[in-house]
């Protein structure tokens, strides 16, 4: 009967997946990334992760990593209660049962850094749906300062140490969005990079163990040096990309106790990020874990999901290996409607990422129960230290 229902299951994935995909080709099908709507479209209306009845009603799940978009050109006067209203709209059509919202990673000295407080009390009246991560936006441009540095003095790293904690104090359950390396895909998309193993990194994972709380880590590993991918057209990437690996793998020694989500797994932007590294690295590393991206139809290589709509026999074999250490991310931005058409990253990318709640539908509608279940909401509350209802 399992195995029935399981290839059931499929059939309306593999459904959900060639509706979207006829809608993003059908003549006059809309541009901004694979089946995203118009710029100055309200992303809701045009989003294809809303599923029909019997989609919606699979298996709940947690979503630990979203950004929220706001609608004003200042800082302090963006519209963050219509986004929230915005992502909880979504949530409810694709079965989402939670979301971690957090800021983007900010460069050093950025205008307009923004971290959890500016969206706090938008997300307040969502309480056990909408959860605060932070530090993207204010601990993580203090590290990117100085991306190098070999040693912090004490008066900055009392600094941090204040600063860190406060964000939890304020209810974040875990920092984040933490960047190493962060490749820039549009012209109003920051690049930015720091060790991995910076001493601040060392410091962070330090706070984290103490206070039983997991770092969410943006990192496109790059494994020698050389150009950005040819699909990456923004001219803000460097000419050479610096490797992180093995200073990544010095940071997750560091202290294992931190545990860091690796975001974005399943999504390769470097063509480094194969299933044979994922692997590798989690052997290696038991505090290691990764947050999921799925992007339907991806031309790009190393992907999880196929461009067929089914998931890479590598990594569903890797998630049935290490059953404990994936969680499903989508990166969606969610905009209120002031926000929308707008030029800003964010705002363009709100108009490009519905079809990654479409992805991770699909994805896992394709596991095994058990694992489904797992990746879905049970290594959440384990990792996050949280309780979904």
């Amino acid at each position: 009967m399992t195995s029935v229902l399981h290839r059931i299951a499929l059939a309306l994935a593999a459904l959900l997946f060639l509706t979207a995909e006829a809608a993003a080709q059908a003549p006059g099908a809309r541009p901004g990334g694979p089946g995203g709507p118009q710029r100055g479209a309200r992303p809701e209306a045009a989003s294809p992760d809303a599923p029909p009845a019997a989609a919606r009603a699979a298996i709940p799940w947690v979503d630990v990593h979203t950004h929220l978009v706001g609608g004003g050109q200042r800082l302090g006067a963006q519209d963050y209660d219509a986004a929230a209203a915005a992502i909880i709209k979504a949530m409810d059509e694709a079965n989402v049962r939670a979301s971690f919202v957090m800021p983007t990673p900010q460069p050093a000295g950025g205008a307009g850094n923004y971290d959890q407080d500016a969206f706090l009390s938008a997300i307040k009246p969502y309480r056990g749906r909408l959860f605060a991560m932070g530090g993207g936006g204010s601990i993580g441009p203090m590290i990117l300062a100085q991306p190098d540095a070999g040693e912090v003095d004490d008066a900055r790293r009392e600094r941090f140490v204040t600063m860190a904690k406060a964000i939890l104090d304020a209810g974040a359950i875990g920092f984040g969005e933490m960047t190493v390396t962060h490749l820039s895909h549009l012209e109003q998309h920051s690049y930015h990079r720091a060790r991995p193993d910076h001493p601040l990194f060392l410091l962070l994972a330090d706070i984290a163990a103490q206070r039983d709380v997991p770092i969410d880590l943006h990192m496109d590993p790059v494994i020698e040096p050389g150009p950005a991918p040819a699909h990456m057209k923004s001219s803000r990437n460097p000419a050479t990309l610096v490797p992180n690996l093995a200073q990544f793998e010095v940071l997750l020694a560091h202290n294992r106790a931190a545990r860091i989500v690796w975001a974005h797994a399943g999504w390769d932007q470097t063509e480094h990020w194969t299933a044979d590294l994922a692997r590798r690295l989690l052997a290696a590393h038991a505090n290691l874990y990764m947050s999921l991206k799925v992007q339907p139809r991806s031309p790009l290589r190393n992907q999880a999901l196929g461009r067929d709509g089914q998931i890479a026999p590598e990594w569903k074999q890797l998630m049935v290996d290490f059953p404990d250490r994936f969680v499903m991310g989508t990166d969606r931005f969610y905009a209120g409607e002031n926000a929308a058409g707008g030029t800003a990253a964010g705002a363009v990318f709100a108009e490009r990422t519905p079809s990654l709640t479409v992805g991770a539908r699909i994805l896992l509608n394709q596991l095994p129960p058990d694992l489904a279940r797992k990746v879905a909401i049970s290594n959440v509350e384990k990792i996050y230290k949280v309780k979904i209802d």
